[in-house]
């Protein structure tokens, strides 16, 4: 059955106008895709950068630990060979 000229030309608007939603959709839709993977990876991004920086904070706070130390160290040792007696050496 053939249609009438009008409807013909009824029929291929609402074609093109279903084509032009359904593509409107898609890209709608692959917009949000694009904005959760940034936001996927933004997240990762801060979560490496909090676990350099507490890596960065306990190595400081390890070397701060091991200088103390060695200061410690040192002045034990100064404090113990000062306090040998002068008369020590005189024999």
């Amino acid at each position: 059955m053939k249609l009438k000229p009008g409807l013909r030309r009824k029929r291929l608007a609402e074609e093109q106008a279903e084509k032009r939603r359904v593509e409107k959709e898609r890209k709608k839709q692959e917009e949000a895709s694009r904005a959760r993977a940034a936001a996927a990876a933004a997240e990762v991004d801060r979560k490496r950068q909090e676990k350099e920086k507490a890596a960065a904070e306990a190595e400081a706070q390890r070397k701060r630990k091991q200088q103390a130390k060695q200061t410690e160290q040192a002045e034990a040792e100064k404090e113990r060979t000062s306090s040998v007696s002068p008369f020590h050496c005189q024999i």
